[in-house]
């Protein structure tokens, strides 16, 4: 593990706050009945929700400080902003339901159970461990320096297992769910709640290179489904 604050900590920490910002700025247009771009007032919206965005940020930053660089303290934020994020997805596919693929909708919940089995639950009761890895590409530096199979074999795998729901998330709705940031941030979230689950359950290593792994697995998933779409001309690039 490098220091807490070593270089490729605080970039891998930036494209994170990068990315959450602009979800935010897009979920606000989304919910917005009228676009804010429409309005005139788009710079001062932006500078407010950038204000906003940071204040909250700077807060987690402190409680996490303050309670002695806790992880638990993250992962308590990551689990009330997934809460808010799963009910407002609900609320958004609700609102959407007459478009959502019935097939597409039970193949993605089976999914997602299969891969909550494989991650948590076959662990329980056989893994009392739990470790923590923060050290962004560690993995990966291990697998091709150390030509470790093993390792490689692994990230391997952690990419694969998300490919399948990049591709489903906007095969669901092909109208509604068709922009990147739903595969993407939803990858990612889904991902750290899996390696915070495993954290807390001392069911196995949390670790931030399967959290960037399975988004890329996300990423590769919704590429996929654009190409399959472009092809078959059901969805205009």
């Amino acid at each position: 593990m490098i220091p807490l604050f070593s270089p490729m900590t605080m970039i891998m920490t930036l494209i994170l706050l990068i990315v959450g910002y602009l979800a935010l700025i897009r979920a606000v247009n989304r919910m917005s009945s009228q676009s804010y771009y429409s309005s005139g007032n788009e710079m001062l919206i932006n500078v407010v929700l950038a204000v906003m965005y940071l204040v909250v940020c700077g807060v987690v930053g402190l409680l996490y400080v303050y309670s002695g660089f806790n992880v638990i303290v993250i992962y308590g934020v990551l689990a009330i902003l997934v809460l808010v994020m799963l009910v407002l997805f609900l609320r958004f596919c609700l609102q959407n339901r007459y478009g959502m693929r019935g097939l597409n909708v039970a193949l993605f919940l089976i999914y997602m159970a299969a891969v909550l089995y494989l991650t948590v639950f076959m662990r329980i009761g056989v893994v009392d461990d739990s470790t923590v890895l923060t050290t962004p590409f560690d993995d990966l530096q291990r697998a091709v320096l150390e030509h470790d199979p093993e390792m490689m074999e692994h990230m391997m795998l952690n990419v694969v297992m998300f490919i399948p729901f990049g591709y489903l998330i906007p095969a669901m709705n092909p109208d509604a769910l068709r922009h990147w940031s739903f595969a993407m941030l939803g990858g990612l979230m889904s991902s750290t709640v899996i390696e915070g689950t495993q954290m807390i359950l001392h069911i196995g290593q949390a670790d931030i290179d399967d959290i960037i792994a399975n988004t890329l697995g996300a990423v590769i998933g919704y590429i996929l489904v654009r190409f399959v779409w472009q092809f078959q001309r059901n969805w205009e690039i």
